[in-house]
């Protein structure tokens, strides 16, 4: 329940009357302070003020509440908002209490589930006036969580109430309004921005190759002629053990795999015939022990030997298999060719891990020895992160190599089902600088006739859109050179439709609110 940070924010909006009609629970005591259960009569306020709009998250909630001035002895609606982080969705089920600590006392109440999801609404009345502060307590399922937002003040009377709201802030007239329940409703998230080492980007093309010790070459055991098995072409997948094809020495002389079994067999015959018989003789004193011995070790001889080619081969010829799973990347053959025993047959590849080849200019040299990272825009247009795919950076391209004059740099990367051997890549290379610098979400950059925007949450029903002057970007993250302040809240997903309830110029900023 570690709670990150909270603020107030004020927007200054007509108010004339509350319906206090939350159901809330008699009777609880608020911690150990000397704790007043909340009103539950209905006492509207007559007179024009604000509505405080009350803003907090810790590490797993967003909370947004609507107040009216709290005033001694009246009671005031508040209508609060409670928004999973991990998905920006509603709370939709749960017990959440409010308690107004002000000083060493405080009233609270306890609303068991929400009015509607993501929504609870409460009713406060302050029994003193001063500085306070609000704490929400969440308690589901998977336990309990803890919001505060301070500087609240309650005010001794409504004149007193309307005398400070005369100096609040006013709201932002070119903010656009996106209420929570449309947010809910869509793919929607925000993002803090802070300064970051991102580093220099080297843009370039990679190929993508199986690893090393992901790819085995079959080899012919025996000369023959080839013969494919039916549905094997090459980038089939195959089990392990699974035949591919065989190997036919009928009609040939030497390397005639039949042939070979043949031989093999009689030799394990006769082996055999001979050691039963010195068993026999050795029983009866006739055959010396090492006679026996002998015999014995020629016949687990040829029976090993025989056993190692029956295996395999039979009167039509030698079965190759593969010898793991994976796919056929390479068929070597053809159907009737003529093959030689220690010929390549065919290579057979995993996808489990992956090898990127990228290939530098030697200007990026000094960059490269801080290279720490990348981004690769996989085959299913999504770029993700080395570290999304658990790689990492095998070589840093070191010194040329062959006739190129480019530098070679590697990377290993855990496939995830988008990447194939063979296909080319973008690559963005990330290299240390030792300099900090902002950046949003590709996802939050909006470009208008060669200007670039993003939407700065104000509320989280209220964002302003800011021209930003952007930077490099590594396909996922972009640099944002100006327009933007460290601790700035901005849209992450979701911006485009914002844009739209911009253009249209008909969201009502209380669409969908219960009042």
């Amino acid at each position: 329940m570690k709670q990150i940070f909270n603020y107030i924010l004020v927007a200054t909006i007509a108010f004339s009357g509350c319906n206090n009609n939350a159901p809330h629970k008699e009777g609880e005591e608020a911690h150990a302070h000397e704790v007043a259960e909340a009103s539950h009569e209905e006492e509207g306020h007559n007179h024009a003020a604000v509505i405080q709009q009350l803003v907090g998250y810790n590490a797993n909630f967003e909370l947004y509440a609507e107040v009216a001035p709290l005033v001694v002895g009246e009671s005031t609606n508040i209508l609060a908002h409670f928004t999973h982080l991990n998905n920006y969705k509603p709370l939709t089920e749960g017990k959440v209490t409010i308690n107004l600590i002000l000083g060493s006392k405080g009233v609270r109440q306890t609303i068991e589930t929400p009015t509607r999801p993501g929504i609870y609404q409460f009713s406060i009345k302050p029994e003193s006036a001063g500085a306070a502060k609000f704490i929400f307590e969440i308690e589901t399922s998977k336990g309990k969580e803890r919001l505060e937002v301070e500087n609240i003040t309650v005010y001794a009377d409504d004149h007193e109430a309307a005398h400070a709201s005369e100096g609040e802030a006013k709201p932002n007239p070119a903010a656009v309004s996106f209420t929570k329940e449309q947010s809910w409703g869509i793919d929607f998230s925000t993002t803090v921005v802070a300064p970051h080492q991102f580093g220099a980007i080297i843009k370039s093309v990679g190929e993508i190759q199986s690893a090393p010790n992901d790819e085995t070459i079959i080899t012919a055991k025996s000369s023959g002629i080839v013969s494919i098995n039916n549905q094997i072409f090459e980038g089939n997948s195959i089990s392990a053990g699974q035949s591919i094809l065989t190997i036919s020495g009928r009609g040939l002389g030497d390397g005639n795999a039949s042939l070979k079994l043949s031989e093999a067999k009689n030799r394990f015959e006769q082996a055999k015939a001979n050691y039963e018989r010195a068993s026999e003789l050795a029983k009866s004193k006739i055959a010396s022990e090492k006679e026996l011995q002998h015999a014995t070790t020629e016949f687990e001889n040829a029976k090993a030997a025989y056993n190692d080619l029956s295996s395999t081969t039979s009167e039509k010829g030698q079965t190759v298999s593969s010898p793991k799973s994976g796919y056929i990347k390479l068929l070597l053959v053809s159907n009737g060719q003529y093959v030689e025993q220690g010929q390549p047959l065919a290579t057979i590849s995993q996808t489990k891990n992956l090898v990127i080849r990228v290939e530098v200019q030697q200007r990026y040299l000094a960059l490269l020895k801080g290279l720490y990272s990348a981004a690769i825009t996989a085959t299913d247009g999504k770029t993700y992160s080395l570290e999304q795919l658990r790689g990492r950076v095998l070589s840093r391209g070191e010194g040329l190599t062959g006739n190129s004059y480019l530098l070679p740099v590697y990377l290993e990367v855990n496939n995830q089902g988008n990447l194939y051997a063979g296909s080319l890549v973008d690559i963005y290379l990330k290299a240390k600088t030792g300099t900090s610098t902002i950046t949003v979400p590709n996802a939050s950059i909006l470009e208008e006739q060669g200007l670039f925007f993003v939407y700065l949450q104000l509320t989280p029903e209220s964002f302003e859109k800011r021209e930003v002057k952007i930077g490099a970007t590594d396909g996922i993250e972009t640099v944002i050179v100006s327009g933007l302040a460290p601790n700035d809240r901005v849209v992450s997903q979701g911006a485009i439709l914002i844009k739209a309830a911009s253009a249209s110029g008909k969201i009502d900023p209380h669409a969908g609110h219960v009042h």
